[in-house]
């Protein structure tokens, strides 16, 4: 059973709400490349930024092995869950966003009646209905400019104000201190992300993790794992195992 590589992206590639994007390499057979994240038993080779330029500057690979993808990992962007109340016949209908703050909010957000609406907002925010439902989350509440409180984005449009909570079925989401701000700042918190999604990484040694530059290498070490060749892969020594050494790095370690 031959071991290749049958895709490869960068979330920083795509619409995603990550606090660090990563870039990631599946490995498996040619029978299942083919919708690959259906298939069981596959290995994923993820490697996180550490800041800067997106083009470079990534930690060391991790490499997983796990199930179909499809449930939870290609789930790259937040959803919102939006209430609302109706504040056209108060005293309060010519606010601003920018005059929200706590007490507003314990004052006001209360017992009062949601709008209808509520529910057909949040469908169209949610994860999987829009590519991007942040961006969506602007046009149906009026603008990204926020206060955010206890976790959830306060915004007010056309005498209405908005409750905007982020949420991802998986992964932790990160939101800012109490104060004003913007909707984007809502990120996936990426290592939550890949610890719910792939599970626990495999035991690689991080003086070998550290050189695999590149998806041929891995598969080196995949290969391995599937012929039966490396079983006790935290038993072992990268600078004196010999076929350790020679089959990931194609160098011995320094003495």
């Amino acid at each position: 059973m031959e071991i290749i590589e049958i895709a490869r992206d960068n979330a920083y590639n795509n619409e995603n709400d990550f606090s660090n994007v990563f870039n990631f390499t599946v490995l498996g057979t040619e029978e299942q490349r083919d919708e690959w994240y259906y298939k069981d038993d596959i290995f994923v080779a993820v490697r996180v930024h550490l800041g800067g330029d997106p083009r470079g500057n990534y930690g060391a690979t991790r490499l997983y092995r796990t199930d179909n993808l499809a449930e939870g990992f290609l789930d790259w962007t937040v959803g919102w869950d939006v209430e609302s109340w109706d504040m056209s016949d108060t005293s309060l209908a010519d606010y601003e966003t920018e005059g929200i703050d706590d007490k507003f909010i314990s004052e006001w957000c209360g017992d009062n009646t949601l709008l209808e609406r509520d529910e057909e907002i949040s469908e169209r925010c949610s994860i999987g209905y829009a590519s991007s439902p942040t961006s969506k989350l602007y046009s149906q509440v009026g603008g990204e400019r926020c206060f955010w409180h206890d976790g959830s984005a306060y915004i007010i449009h056309d005498s209405v104000l908005y409750r905007c909570t982020p949420y991802h079925y998986l992964a932790t989401v990160d939101t800012p201190a109490d104060g004003l701000g913007y909707t984007c700042d809502a990120a996936i918190d990426t290592e939550s992300f890949l610890t719910e999604v792939l599970g626990n990484e495999l035991d690689v040694p991080d003086e070998v993790a550290e050189k695999w530059d590149y998806s041929d290498e891995v598969i080196k070490f995949v290969q391995a794992i599937v012929d039966g060749e490396l079983e006790d892969v935290e038993d072992l020594d990268p600078c004196t195992d010999f076929f350790f050494q020679s089959l990931l790095t194609g160098e011995r370690c320094n003495e």
